[in-house]
């Protein structure tokens, strides 16, 4: 290498030295959301992967080195409206305490700032191991009761067409050999995330079509998706057929992840046939004197990318709720015809914790008893949420003594009309149903992400964020959707005024 070409190159050992201490500096600065994420990790099976994400991107931006160290490098402004939407997504989930804003949103200003500091040509060619690094965002447990309800109803299809009676109820089915329950093990969450994850690497490092791309990773999607089914189709039939001695144990596992393996194993291997990757050019070595570096302008964009990701930080700060919040819940006097009972109608309540106050109070007419249970949030921060990871509607001990419980949609008639609300069918020997809704400071819903979105939005504003969760409670039986349809046509309005006059205003 002659001098001249020496000194080209010294020009551009700028650029990753730039990238990395960008990369550095952002991870310090939102070191908080970064430890969230790696506790992620630590704590479920189902995310392990993002550890060796950003190791990969860095080993898929050195294989295209050739490619991207000929497209120069100059300052990416064009980088910045991901910079700041990602922000603004980092911000959004930091407001309505949804780990999965605060991760996104942080992977978003990571890849804006190395696309800043490179500059869109360069990151034009390093298109995917910037998009790569999404996989580092644990997301997907939203999809577990869906993946679960459909595990369940395909095994149950499948028993039912090899000629097998079953008795289902929610997510359990009874055959002639015995009781199976589809649990979260068996929704194939992990199958399905390890898949897509691995199918995107293989389709961009096999193919160079779009449409040979874009095929793959939907095989990704789907033979993950019917290999689950298969797969707890199989454990339910070898059980059945030895009489509950395979596959009912920790082999039950293990069958699982050998016949998954084998069809991971069969889509990749017929996804080789089609393999495009023999067409790469000759990586050629680099002509260091063509190589364009702009370093000041590089400097430039690294230390304005800093600036625009880290001036969120302050922004959450000026928009924290501080102080403290009086709640008084005053439970409603029992309508005509119904008296208030001392005991609560069964020992359960949900795991609920944060609140700013609760009250518990029952009430019986007729000899059927109904159990009122609120749960009232206000200044909500992290922990102290109405809709948060922690709160569940059983506690780690009642997890593992029964199944979970099933949550379809249904509706009550209040005074002023029915109202949507979540029932919750228990399967197990705990004789109770119950119903909830979410209030919304007057907003009456169901949906778990438009409390958060309400919480963020209010707490963007400045506004009051109070919040509760109302759950109506009732023995099991043929009268008990009665029961609580009678309660809540009598006190539904009570129940509004109860929670509208909780918050003692400072």
């Amino acid at each position: 290498m002659s001098p001249t070409m020496n000194a080209d190159a010294r020009r551009f050992v700028i650029v990753p030295l730039l990238a990395l201490a960008v990369v550095v500096a952002l991870l310090l600065v939102f070191h908080v959301t970064v430890l969230d994420m790696v506790r992620v990790w630590n704590e479920s099976e189902t995310y392990t992967h993002g550890y060796v994400i950003l190791p990969i991107s860095l080993w898929l931006m050195w294989r295209e080195r050739v490619a991207i160290v000929r497209a120069g490098f100059r300052p990416g402004w064009l980088a910045f409206p991901l910079i700041g939407a990602s922000g603004f997504v980092w911000l959004l989930g930091d407001m309505a305490g949804a780990s999965i804003g605060t991760h996104l949103g942080l992977v978003g200003m990571l890849a804006g700032c190395i696309w800043a500091v490179i500059g869109t040509p360069a990151a034009r060619v390093a298109w995917f191991p910037l998009v790569f690094l999404v996989f580092m965002v644990p997301a997907g447990d939203f999809l577990l009761p869906t993946l679960m309800a459909h595990t369940a109803d395909f095994t149950v299809a499948a028993l039912r067409l090899t000629g097998i009676p079953v008795y289902r109820e929610g997510l359990v089915f009874v055959i002639p050999s015995g009781q199976w329950s589809v649990v979260e093990a068996c929704s194939g969450l992990r199958y399905l995330i390890a898949s897509i994850m691995v199918g995107a690497l293989f389709a961009y490092l096999s193919y160079r079509s779009w449409w040979r791309r874009a095929l793959f990773l939907l095989a990704s999607v789907l033979v993950p998706l019917l290999a689950n089914w298969l797969r707890a189709y199989m454990i339910v039939m070898l059980g059945h057929v030895s009489g509950n001695k395979l596959a009912v144990g920790a082999d039950h596992l293990i069958y699982g992840w050998v016949f998954f393996g084998v069809v991971m194993f069969a889509l990749f291997w017929v996804g080789g046939w089609w393999r495009e990757d023999a067409a790469d050019p000759p990586r050629e070595s680099i002509d260091w004197s063509g190589v364009t570096v702009a370093r000041s302008g590089l400097v430039q964009a690294a230390v304005a990318a800093l600036v625009v990701a880290a001036l969120w930080l302050p922004l959450r700060s000026a928009l924290e709720q501080g102080g403290e919040v009086s709640v008084a819940l005053k439970a409603p006097a029992p309508a005509a015809g119904w008296t208030q009972d001392a005991s609560p109608v069964s020992g359960w309540i949900p795991n609920y914790g944060g609140m700013r106050g609760s009250q518990q109070v029952s009430y019986s007419k007729d000899g059927e008893a109904v159990t009122l249970y609120v749960a009232y949030y206000a200044h909500q921060t992290a922990g102290y949420e109405l809709v948060q990871w922690s709160n569940q509607l059983l506690n780690e001990a009642q997890r593992k003594a029964t199944q979970l419980p099933s949550l379809r949609g249904g509706s009550l008639p209040f005074a002023q009309g029915t109202r949507a609300v979540t029932e919750i069918g228990f399967q197990s020997d705990m004789n109770q149903q119950a119903w909830y809704w979410y209030w919304l400071d007057g907003t009456p819903t169901t949906s778990e992400p438009r409390a958060k979105l309400d919480l963020a939005l209010k707490r963007l504003s400045l506004r009051d964020d109070d919040s509760a969760a109302v759950f109506i409670i009732t023995r099991g039986g043929p009268v008990a959707r009665a029961a609580a349809e009678a309660f809540v046509r009598d006190h539904g309005s009570a129940i509004d005024a109860m929670l509208q006059q909780a918050r003692v205003r400072d």
